[in-house]
């Protein structure tokens, strides 16, 4: 049986990926951080195919703590996707303050750098590896009032094509997801549910990014 590695996976699109991957007869390692419960649920119906890890992208501990008990439980894996995200306001470029600038840095780049770099030492050295990283298309055209978000996932995607000139082992992609209806979209835009905005919703989007494997 194929391996995955999702990391946020507890609601929304990283949930949707979950589902889709139990289809395909995958074995999941999954992380959540706050919110459980979803999970539980399928793993009540799908007790042999899916496994969970609590995981801070804050906590540089806690990244030190998931990576060693994903490589004490598995010796390899077949995919790993990268999802979870802090959630942005949309902020005024001139009232971005050098603290949430830094904050969307560590939690958005920097730990992922730290946990591919633990990931790698035991995971993904040796075994054909994919990696999907659920991207925005804010990272690749900008947008109004998402600098410190976009940069950050901007930056992630670059380090991950540099990785994979070093790796050849592990096929890197990036999917660039537009507006999907999730609660962190409404959270960033302030807006309510009659927006007019043109959505996906979260199942489209778990599907388009199974495309990539």
């Amino acid at each position: 049986m194929r391996k995955a590695l999702v990391i946020g996976a507890s609601s929304e699109i990283g949930l949707e990926v979950v589902k889709e991957l139990i289809r395909k007869d995958y074995h999941i390692f999954c992380t959540y951080y706050k919110n459980l419960n979803k999970i539980k649920i399928l793993k009540k119906n799908n007790v042999t195919k899916i496994q969970y890890f609590k995981l801070n992208l804050k906590s540089l501990k806690s990244i030190k703590a998931f990576a060693y008990k994903i490589n004490q439980t598995t010796k390899n894996i077949d995919l790993l996707i990268l999802g979870a995200n802090i959630n942005s306001k949309r902020k005024e470029f001139m009232k971005i303050n050098y603290k949430l600038f830094r904050e969307k840095i560590n939690s958005n780049f920097l730990s992922y750098i730290f946990l591919i770099q633990l990931l790698i030492k035991n995971l993904l050295k040796k075994k054909k590896v994919k990696i999907i990283h659920i991207s925005t298309l804010a990272s690749k055209r900008g947008s109004w009032g998402l600098a410190e978000y976009s940069s950050s996932k901007a930056a992630l995607d670059n380090v991950l094509k540099c990785i994979g000139f070093e790796y050849k082992n592990l096929d890197i992609n990036s999917v660039y997801l537009g507006p999907v209806e999730t609660k962190g979209y409404y959270f960033a835009n302030k807006t309510n549910k009659k927006t007019k905005t043109k959505f996906i919703t979260p199942k489209k989007a778990g599907l388009k990014i199974i495309k990539k494997i």
